[in-house]
This record gives C-alpha cells, sequence and structure tokens, in this order.
C-alpha cells in the first residue's frame, strides 16, 4: 500500500489533475478504512470527470459504507437521469439495488443494462442468481442460455445451464450439457 501510495503521490505531481488518479487514491484511501478522504477523493475524480463510472461506483461504496442508502440511491439516479443509455450506470444502479435488497428494481436494472450492453455478461449472471433465488429456475437457465449464445465459450454459462436443468430434474439436459462442456 505504501508503494501504491508513493506512486499515486508521484503521478499526481507529475501529472495534470485526473479523474483516473482521484479513483485510484480514493480506492487506496478506503482500502485503508478512511472514508472521509476517501469520499473526497472520489468527489474530486467526479468534478474532473462528471461521467467517470468509477468515480461514481466509489462515492456510493463510501455512501453505502456509512450506512447513507438515500444518498447512494440519490446519486445513481441522478446519474441515470443523466445518462439514461449509459450501460455503465445501469449496472451500478443493479448493484445498489441489489445490495439494498431492492430486487425488483434491481432487476429492471439488469434488464436495461443487457438491452444497452448485451456483452455485459456479469448483468447476465446476476439477473440468472436473482431469478435462481426467487425460485424462477426457468428465467434464470434462459438468462444464462441467452449469455452462453452470445458467448459460446464461457464455461460458467453453459455450467450453469446444466446446473439448473439438473435441478429442475431434468438430467439428460444436464448431462447433454455437461459433455458439450468438456
Amino acid at each position: 500500500a505504501a508503494g501504491a501510495e508513493k506512486e499515486i503521490q508521484h503521478l499526481q505531481k507529475t501529472l495534470p489533475p485526473s479523474a483516473s488518479i482521484q479513483v485510484q487514491l480514493g480506492a487506496l484511501l478506503l482500502a485503508r478504512n478512511d472514508p472521509k478522504a476517501a469520499k473526497a477523493a472520489f468527489l474530486a475524480a467526479l468534478t474532473l470527470g462528471p461521467d467517470s463510472s468509477e468515480a461514481l461506483a466509489g462515492v456510493v461504496a463510501v455512501d453505502l459504507s456509512s450506512n447513507d442508502k438515500a444518498a447512494a440511491i440519490a446519486r445513481v439516479e441522478g446519474r441515470l437521469i443523466e445518462a439514461p443509455n449509459d450501460p455503465a450506470a445501469w449496472f451500478l444502479a443493479a448493484h445498489l439495488y441489489f445490495s439494498v435488497k431492492d430486487f425488483d428494481r434491481a432487476e429492471t436494472a439488469l434488464r436495461k443494462t443487457i438491452e444497452l450492453d448485451p456483452t455485459n455478461f456479469g448483468a447476465f449472471a446476476m439477473l440468472g442468481g436473482i431469478y435462481g433465488a426467487r425460485g424462477n429456475l426457468d428465467g434464470a437457465r434462459r438468462q444464462f442460455e441467452r449469455w452462453a449464445a452470445i458467448e459460446p465459450r464461457s464455461v460458467a454459462a453453459h455450467t450453469m445451464v446444466a446446473i439448473l436443468f439438473e435441478k429442475q430434474g431434468k438430467q439428460a439436459d444436464a448431462r447433454k450439457k455437461y459433455e458439450k462442456i468438456l
């Protein structure tokens, strides 16, 4: 951590002000359990790069760590209003809603993420997980099948499809899927 701090200080001295450097500083400070200084760094990053998803995610993480859910939600929803077609903002919203256990809104945000960025495999996985947790195994399997169709080499997507077939008692389908993976 000391080496990282020295490197960040060096970058701050030698380069023009940068959102990415402030984000790195914020992450370092957050890891050091200094949320006040971390938040200041993330807010500075947002001033330098108002569209920085990483900076927004950092501020939201600090808000959540201090149990200020309302501030975190307001920040993310503000970004969604400003940039309604930003898949990173929608994915951040999904994570936020999931963390505050608002699964309906998390599902909506994940659907929007996938609509805007069909290559966001994390969104497929998270949506499949929500469906699975709710007992909607067909819905979960469909999400993993969509992911597997887009990324046919994804062992994770195919494995999840097979596992879900097994959970549904569809052993022959599960076996075929497992064999395809191997």
